[in-house]
């Protein structure tokens, strides 16, 4: 078994048994006095836990390590498979951490429908940039809401594609009466994207795949 399979197993008992305790991962990472960013990786199947860690989640969850560790343990033990959960739904996570960002979602997390409208389609995203603040810092979560092609109405921060560009831009979009503002935010940013003005016509001719971030998860 691969390591990357090593983590996905654990990620995904350990999803199931956030939903069958009705815990949330603060409080695992209060629980086990470890930061809150370490049990999310956990849970993203990012990195695994050494066997002290191990040996600490089996005990706040009252399972084993091998039930922790083993494919499917914990689903087959209580019957509950995350991928018919109805409280939680798949959300897809870009990689932004890289020189160029990556299109194709390559990875996964699970959000409380409580956050999601429902036939909306949704994308999750690590801030890599530490010149955002304060509104989002190094490490926070940001997911966003797919537009489905329908017009900005309103303020906001907007993950889109534009063209010239070959990546993902996260910008702050300001609406006017005859167009669109859009405005870098961060102005040292590494893809030399400066504020330009765009007609209503020119900006549905050039901004492709808008999602408008509507939740941030805080990295602390």
């Amino acid at each position: 078994m691969t390591k990357e399979e090593q983590r996905k197993i654990l990620g995904n008992n350990l999803v199931a048994l956030l939903e069958l305790k009705g815990k949330s991962r603060k409080d695992v990472s209060d629980a086990l006095n470890t930061s809150y960013t370490k049990v999310c990786d956990w849970t993203k199947a990012r990195t695994y836990p050494n066997q002290h860690d191990l040996g600490r989640l089996a005990f706040y969850f009252d399972t084993t390590i091998e039930q922790l560790t083993s494919a499917n343990a914990v689903i087959k033990e209580n019957g509950f498979d995350p991928e018919k959960s109805t409280s939680k739904k798949k959300v897809s996570v870009i990689d932004i951490g890289t020189d160029e960002w990556v299109i194709s979602p390559i990875d996964y997390e699970w959000v409380s429908i409580k956050h999601l409208k429902p036939n909306t389609g949704y994308l999750m995203f690590d801030v890599v940039d530490d010149m955002l603040s304060p509104i989002y810092n190094l490490g926070d979560t940001v997911l966003a809401q797919f537009l489905d092609n329908k017009p900005i109405k309103s303020d906001g921060d907007y993950l889109l594609k534009l063209k010239n560009y070959d990546s993902w831009l996260f910008i702050h979009v300001y609406v006017k009466d005859n167009g669109y503002l859009v405005a870098p935010l961060n102005n040292n940013n590494s893809k030399s994207f400066l504020p330009r003005f765009y007609t209503k016509e020119e900006f549905i001719k050039n901004a492709f795949n808008v999602h408008k971030a509507v939740r941030v998860t805080k990295n602390i």
